[in-house]
């Protein structure tokens, strides 16, 4: 059977917007041999999906469909991939230092759209705490090493002591909620110097997306789009 061709009417803002277009169009055809349709379909993929293809291939599986036409992965999918992979490192370090526009996108789903907490399978809450167990102790590590001879050191470490007091609460608690996770996010962003380039930072991240109730609209699965585009910018492996 031969493919369906697919088409879409294209409409300019302005006249000129028009000459421009279609003047660059026909110069790139007539020296790459290619049909214009082809060059608009390539400039428009480049500009969603990164060189990385990693990356490309989590952006692609939100928008290909399976054969009951529902993608392939959601934004609960994408992102517990996404920090998996990262988690992935060697020697207790993550595998890039580059995540944090992912770890924001993830705080702003969680905040801005404050659904409760879905039902989840009692099989990943000791995951999430065993993870948030050892994040704990790095920042009562990394607490206890600072001096706390300056203003700013001094600040900082009572800052740490409460963020410690509120991570433990969590941590013994049964019940996972909203403002549980808006608080580990911010905490994480807050303190990326001491978590950044951590395997247990994104381990309790990947935990966290498996449990988290993720607002998946057009609007989040873009916003999403653009902040893998900005993660692949600081990724050097492809």
């Amino acid at each position: 059977m031969a493919e369906k061709r697919i088409q879409k009417v294209f409409y300019f803002s302005d006249k000129n917007s028009k000459t421009i277009i279609e003047g660059l169009l026909e110069d790139e055809a007539e020296a790459t041999k290619r049909s214009t349709s082809y060059l608009i379909e390539q400039h428009i993929l480049k500009d969603f999906l990164p060189a990385n293809e990693t990356v490309s291939r989590w952006i692609q599986m939100m928008y290909i469909k399976d054969d009951k036409e529902k993608p392939i992965s959601d934004i609960e999918g994408t992102m517990t991939s996404v920090f998996s992979y990262i988690a992935a490192g060697i020697d207790g370090n993550a595998r890039n230092d580059a995540g944090k526009p992912l770890v924001e996108y993830a705080y702003k789903n969680k905040y801005l759209y404050r659904n409760q907490t879905k039902d989840i399978n009692e099989n990943e809450i000791p995951y999430f705490h065993s993870q948030l167990g050892y994040v704990i102790e790095r920042i009562e590590m990394l607490k206890n090493a600072i001096v706390g001879e300056t203003v700013s050191e001094a600040d900082r470490k009572v800052k740490l002591e409460v963020d410690i007091k509120e991570l433990k609460r969590i941590h013994e608690s049964d019940e996972i909620t909203d403002d549980s996770l808006t608080f580990i996010y911010m905490m994480i962003i807050n303190n990326w110097d001491m978590l950044f380039n951590w395997t247990y930072t994104y381990r309790l991240l990947t935990g966290m997306a498996r449990i988290q109730t993720w607002e998946d609209t057009a609007e989040t699965r873009i916003s999403l789009v653009k902040a893998l585009n900005e993660f692949a910018k600081n990724v050097k492996e492809g």
